[in-house]
């Protein structure tokens, strides 16, 4: 059996994922709390969420990272409130 895992971790400022990734604004990077508490391969469509007011929001999905795991380049999420328009407009299909 496989066990849903998570950890906590702090949002960076992309200026300083860019010394590590070629990211853009559409981009959210993470710095994990300790040595493989990251994001790895296998992770990605992950998602990153914030809890406000008990309260969870989803607001990135696991994009990329490195693909030695553990490791300490930051993790990287697309972030989620850049797609919203593309995002309801699909809902609405449905």
């Amino acid at each position: 059996m496989t066990r849903l895992k998570y950890t906590t971790s702090s949002i960076i400022e992309n200026n300083v994922c860019r010394q590590y990734w070629p990211i853009n604004n559409k981009h959210i990077c993470t710095a994990a709390a300790g040595l493989g508490q990251d994001t790895c391969e296998s992770n990605s469509g992950g998602p990153l969420i914030v809890r406000r007011n008990d309260q969870d929001f989803q607001i990135g999905i696991v994009s990329y990272g490195d693909q030695f795991c553990p490791t300490k380049s930051p993790n990287v999420f697309t972030k989620v409130s850049s797609y919203i328009d593309w995002i309801r407009e699909v809902m609405m299909r449905y």
